[in-house]
């Protein structure tokens, strides 16, 4: 049996970087195994997402889906390596990125995976293999809360517009003709301006009063935060009447059904609410692609690690501080 390197944990307690451990004995998947509408990929370029470790560190059903051990990642650029014959989509040798939509025992941060054709596309010409990777979750979470629920004209406010969520949300609006207003800290707010932005400095002051300040200006809102249940509770005060409000992230349970179960007389929302699932697809993925590859989206990194520093580089995830994304080189292309 061939076997190929491979980044693995058995546990999560204390946190997921505390158990990694790159390993040269994981089975190489092969040709043979693959499923109908699979592909095999060798792994490039990784690009790290919170729900990389908070799937894993909180997430009971996601541990009993994977059972442990298994490999981080969700999101890839590769090359092609085998398809199984009911795919047309694909051929040995072609550059590819996406995600891998749901979790699974062995992720991409490994030198060889398996992924669904129906979750990549081909990597279009002048876009970097880098980039590439950027785009599976984010670019996909960003587009499904945003594109959907505006028009141009439409005023959009994102909580939180300096993550990769968020920058992609910020330039998507406003391809689709939108004026956005984001939050974000002092250090990031001449970045988001440089996207196209007004910007709410949230260190400067309660972040609600601030929206409260212009009234009811907001058509659409996107959290891509999930700590502030006044962002809901509040939104009448904000928000235009028929405006929605957009859940990408949430730190912890509450903060996640809070929003989707609470009634308005018990303190929730006003405004319709919707959480958005990221689930990617070959349409919106040759969309982003496009415009990622036309210079309408730029990407930015944060910062780029060898396949060896993966640890290290789960730890900068985990600072809360990252602009845009973390990529992992997993091998040279």
């Amino acid at each position: 049996m061939s076997l190929m390197k491979g980044w693995q944990y058995a546990s999560t307690t204390g946190g997921i970087e505390k158990h990694l451990r790159l390993r040269d004995d994981l089975p190489h998947p092969s040709a043979d195994s693959l499923s109908r509408d699979q592909v095999l990929i060798e792994s490039l370029y990784v690009s790290l997402n919170p729900a990389d470790y908070k799937g894993p560190e909180g997430g009971f059903f996601t541990r009993l889906q994977l059972r442990l051990p298994a490999t981080p990642g969700y999101d890839f650029c590769g090359r092609v390596q085998a398809v199984h014959p009911s795919s047309q989509l694909f051929k040995p040798g072609d550059l590819v990125f996406g995600n891998l939509g749901h979790p699974r025992k062995y992720g991409t941060l490994c030198q060889y995976f398996v992924a669904y054709g129906s979750y990549c596309v081909p990597v279009p010409e002048g876009l970097s293999l880098e980039h590439a990777a950027a785009i599976g979750s984010v670019g996909i979470a960003a587009y499904k809360a945003v594109a959907p629920y505006i028009k141009s004209g439409h005023k959009v406010f994102i909580n939180g517009g300096s993550g990769g969520v968020g920058i992609f949300a910020i330039q998507i609006a406003r391809i689709l003709g939108a004026e956005v207003t984001v939050s974000c800290s002092t250090r990031n707010k001449e970045f988001c301006q440089g996207l196209g932005a007004h910007v709410i400095d949230y260190t400067q002051g309660d972040l609600i009063g601030l929206l409260q300040e212009h009234g009811q200006m907001f058509d659409h809102v996107v959290d891509n935060v999930g700590t502030t249940p006044e962002l809901y509770s509040h939104a009448h005060l904000f928000t235009k009447p028929d405006a929605r409000i957009a859940q990408v992230g949430a730190e912890t349970l509450w903060g996640l059904l809070y929003p989707q179960l609470v009634p308005s007389f018990l303190g929730g929302s006003q405004r319709r609410t919707c959480f958005v699932i990221g689930l990617p697809n070959r349409e919106d993925l040759t969309v982003l692609g496009n415009w990622v590859a036309e210079g309408k989206i730029r990407i930015h990194i944060d910062e780029k690690f060898p396949f060896e520093h993966a640890i290290q580089a789960f730890e900068k995830l985990k600072t809360g501080h990252v602009r845009g994304k973390i990529i992992v080189e997993v091998s040279a292309p």
